[in-house]
């Protein structure tokens, strides 16, 4: 017997392998969202402290070779 024969013999087996939303592709697409709200948090993030950085005219270059203190100011 061939498989579309076997297919069309168990009509459960059919409706298993065209259902749209299986569990897994349900998983995966949750999965995919929350991995898409954690890069929209961290663009968010970046785009705050990018904008902290210019007000006080503080290049990213400059974070690179700092460090910041005890006392919470910058020293080179």
């Amino acid at each position: 017997m061939l498989k579309s024969e076997m297919r069309s013999a168990n009509p459960d087996s059919r409706s298993r392998e065209s259902a749209p939303h299986s569990s897994r592709q349900v998983k995966d697409a949750g999965y995919e969202m929350e991995q898409q709200q954690h890069r929209v948090s961290n663009a968010r993030k970046t785009a705050i402290v990018e904008r902290k950085l210019a007000k006080w005219n503080i290049g990213i270059a400059a974070l690179q070779k700092t460090r910041i203190a005890a006392n919470c100011s910058l020293k080179a």
